[in-house]
């Protein structure tokens, strides 16, 4: 992610995609510090008497995960979406982040 003020989505087209900061960051803050600080508590799931760590909570990068209630979960470099509250992921193997999206949409037509 770039943070610039240059309009770099139109100097080279299909190369950059603008994303509006949402509003109740400050200016002052630094978005990754902030982003990487609130995500270093792993969620934790109990599963028998032990609990596992479900990994970072980062469904806030997929939206449309967000929208339709899922949460997507980031373990190393792969990535497990659940249902709800569910701990147990719909995916059975990691995914990798430009899989996450096909996947959700694939689920929803079904």
């Amino acid at each position: 992610m770039i943070d610039t003020d240059l309009p770099l989505d139109t100097m080279f087209p299909n190369k950059f995609k603008r994303i509006e900061r949402a509003p109740e960051k400050a200016d002052s803050e630094d978005p990754v510090e902030s982003s990487k600080e609130k995500e270093k508590a792993p969620e934790k799931a109990p599963e028998g008497d032990e609990e596992v760590s479900l990994g970072e909570d980062v469904t806030r990068h997929f939206p449309l995960a967000f929208e339709e209630g899922f949460k997507v979960f980031r373990r190393g470099s792969y990535f497990h979406v659940y249902e709800g509250d569910e701990t147990t992921p719909m995916n059975d193997k990691g995914l990798r982040r430009e899989k996450v999206k096909p996947f959700l949409r694939k689920y929803l037509e079904d």
